[in-house]
């Protein structure tokens, strides 16, 4: 695969998150509900059956005068499934730097420093039993002049890849041309067309994307990118994605890497 960067934007060197964007997908938000004595709490509030919306995602843009010590503030907007249960509990929790206040509550405020990168916020709904679900949503600070990225390629998909058919193996091809207009004063979201398609599976799983919300370019990585948005499968049903590419040269020298999650827009992940 080809995938090409271009200018990377000046600030502090930012690598990805040391957790694997695959973490994002493996709490399971469909719990099956537990039995309980009919005294017990759960009689009137069933369990298990509550569901976490961290919202998102959430987009801080950096200011071309930011410095060393600025900092910002951004509200998180989560939503557990029957926000009237006064038996619920929820918490904020992030691999962020920054500080939450109200993190016990839904709507919480954190504030971190205006440095480029992309990290997640993950939001926890417990209810009287003690069962807990969660979801994760993607925080970026980005320099909308960061310019573009684009590539294609395919790629032998492996068993465990495609989560709806973890015996499912075919060839995987994809195309994208991601970029931001740049001075656009209006439009901060990053423009352009992503297509993911993986054969050899009945039927061929196609993904297109409609909406890409973020973009982001490291200045320590010039040869990788990460992106996120919206899409749509055949069955025209919208969904979530994220993408992190890394190009490392001529083919043959290195191993060149894409890497996507697609979710479900009631699943555990909001990029």
């Amino acid at each position: 695969p080809s995938a090409k960067p271009s200018s990377m934007p000046s600030g502090k060197p930012s690598d990805f998150p040391s957790s694997s964007p695959s973490s994002l997908l493996s709490a399971d938000p469909s719990m099956e509900p537990s039995s309980y004595p009919s005294n017990h709490p759960s009689s009137m509030h069933p369990c298990g059956t509550h569901l976490a919306d961290a919202g998102g995602p959430y987009i801080i843009l950096m200011d071309e005068e930011a410095t060393e010590g600025i900092f910002a503030d951004i509200v998180l907007n989560g939503s557990p499934s029957d926000p009237g249960d006064a038996m619920l509990t929820t918490l904020w929790n992030t691999d962020c730097i920054g500080s939450f206040d109200g993190e016990n509550l839904p709507h919480a405020t954190m504030t971190m420093p205006m440095e480029l990168g992309v990290c997640a916020a993950t939001f926890t709904v417990t209810d009287a039993c003690g069962d807990s679900t969660s979801s994760t949503a993607t925080v970026v600070v980005l320099d909308p002049n960061s310019g573009f990225v684009t590539g294609s390629g395919g790629f032998n998909s492996p068993a465990g890849a495609f989560m709806a058919d973890k015996s499912a193996v075919g060839m995987a091809s994809f195309e994208f041309n991601i970029k931001y207009k740049k001075n656009d004063p209006i439009d901060h979201h990053p423009h352009g067309d992503m297509e993911f398609i993986l054969d050899g599976i009945e039927p061929e799983f196609r993904f297109f994307s409609n909406s890409t919300k973020w973009l982001y370019i490291p200045a320590g990585l010039p040869d990788c990118a990460k992106y996120g948005g919206e899409g749509v499968v055949v069955d025209g049903e919208t969904y979530g994605f994220m993408v992190t590419v890394c190009d490392f040269g001529q083919p043959g020298r290195n191993t060149d890497t894409f890497h996507i999650i697609i979710w479900r827009p009631s699943s555990s992940s909001n990029g």
